[in-house]
């Protein structure tokens, strides 16, 4: 009997995320998330209050303010009788008898990390049903659709920035996934209506849409009017109420990450520090938008020359996957949770034997390791101290590497850079060796035991005529 059933991965992949949810978060991120809900649906407060007061950081679309205001709805009145609340950071200190600095002032409780993150884990479960559905109906492989469902749902680093960290980047994939496979039906209204609700949470689904719009050659005429309209109708319809009330204060909120003001991370714009450059003005961080959107553009098109002529059916993984490594290659700041959204066209190429697991696995243990050595101030596991706070013993305490931090962001550009030229190398039909297959076979020859001069090698056996 089959262990890996689909029932069963899905029962582990449960069981795993809703039991880190509450032990779990970002020292900063789920403090925005409860100190956004605390302030617009328990004060009546505005969601971009312009200027922005001290730690506010609330610098996204307003959709996901939409899931903050029902888990606060649930939190609120059932807080008290649990006994949830938020542990200040003196109180931490006295706990952990040392002083932490985690850039806010408290954290959030286990129960309201509960309830933010379900909505969080149900999303990633809803991704890997339709990362199964394409390769069950689409490649027409149903004995590999639980292997495409587990690459994902039980991927490690997707369920660390979901279930522990506390980062809502499943919700847009899921939407970004889902009008990808309805824009590839041509079912034009509900890609557009897909596509508005994943934009509305955040940005990088635009990426998706430029990827295979150009390359695909669709939609066109009446139909691009069509999915167009949905898709503006859905950013309105969220923009709206915002933009009557205090259009500046949206306009600021929505558009502050785009400002230039940090460079690194998961880049090679990692170095930059190093020569002094922490900050890019405004027409430098512009210019970095439009490049990655006018290479993506290039590429698509060029891609799509090829792609009209063969009968690829897996096109628009390359297209869809093209569109963001360039952003991952080209952006000044790739933080940790974007490496999610790559992860489920990575598992369906990976599941119907597309390409070799290597990039799956790649991408997934630096993105993991570069988190787990860039933390020295917190723990993700501080809010163990919610439920208990003899607890201590059970919080584990974190250490950051700076020089392994760097050398793990370089080596995550290297390898996305690889990836991004094997695929329009793909895309565009050349069957042959990948980038990788290339260098390994030139590193294992030019290592590999040379006989010495005057030696005798064996000789080869005679072949049969």
């Amino acid at each position: 009997m089959k262990f890996w059933t689909l029932p069963r991965v899905i029962l582990v992949g449960l069981i795993v995320q809703f039991a880190l949810a509450p032990l779990s978060a970002h020292a900063l991120d789920p403090y925005v998330w409860y100190n956004t809900a605390q302030t617009v649906v328990g004060r009546h407060g505005s969601l971009y209050p312009y200027p922005p007061p001290p730690l506010w950081d609330y610098v996204y679309p307003p959709s996901w303010a939409g899931f903050l205001a029902v888990a606060w709805g649930v939190y609120a009145p059932l807080a008290p009788a649990l006994q949830a609340h938020p542990l200040p950071v003196a109180r931490l200190d006295s706990l952990l008898g040392t002083s932490i600095n985690l850039g806010a002032p408290f954290v959030p409780d286990w129960w309201f990390l509960l309830l933010v993150k379900t909505p969080i884990i149900l999303f990633q479960l809803a991704t890997a049903f339709l990362v199964r559905k394409v390769v069950v109906e689409r490649f027409g492989r149903p004995e590999l659709g639980t292997r495409a469902f587990a690459l994902y749902f039980l991927n490690p680093y997707a369920i660390w920035i979901g279930s522990v960290w506390g980062m809502f980047d499943a919700i847009p994939t899921f939407f970004g996934l889902l009008g990808t496979l309805w824009l590839l039906d041509r079912r034009d209204a509900y890609a557009g209506l897909a596509f508005g609700a994943a934009v509305s949470l955040k940005y990088f689904p635009a990426l998706l849409i430029l990827a295979l719009a150009v390359g695909l050659r669709r939609p066109r005429g009446r139909p691009l009017l069509v999915f167009a309209g949905a898709f503006v109708a859905v950013l309105a319809a969220v923009s709206a109420p915002f933009l009557l009330v205090n259009p500046v204060g949206y306009v600021h909120g929505v558009l502050s990450p785009s400002n230039g003001a940090t460079v690194g991370m998961l880049t090679v714009w990692t170095l930059a520090p190093l020569f002094g450059v922490t900050t890019l003005p405004p027409w430098a961080a512009a210019a970095d938008v439009i490049s990655i959107a006018l290479i993506v553009t290039l590429l698509a098109w060029w891609i799509g020359q090829r792609a009209s002529l063969t009968s690829d059916p897996g096109v628009w993984i390359d297209l869809s996957a093209i569109g963001l490594l360039v952003f991952y290659v080209l952006f000044r700041t790739v933080n940790n949770q974007y490496v999610t959204w790559i992860l489920p066209y990575l598992a369906i190429s990976v599941a119907i034997r597309r390409e070799r697991p290597l990039f799956l696995i790649a991408v997934t243990v630096i993105a993991l390791l570069f988190t787990l050595f860039t933390v020295d101030f917190y723990s993700f596991f501080l809010p163990i101290l919610t439920i208990n706070p003899t607890l201590t013993w059970l919080v584990p305490r974190m250490y950051a590497v700076p020089l392994l931090g760097r050398g793990l962001s370089l080596l995550f550009w290297i390898v996305v850079t690889v990836a991004l030229i094997d695929r329009v190398r793909r895309a565009r039909g050349y069957l042959g060796p990948s980038l990788w297959r290339t260098w390994w076979e030139r590193l294992r020859t030019r290592f590999a035991p040379r006989s010495r001069p005057g030696s005798n090698p064996t000789p080869a056996p005679p072949q049969e005529s």
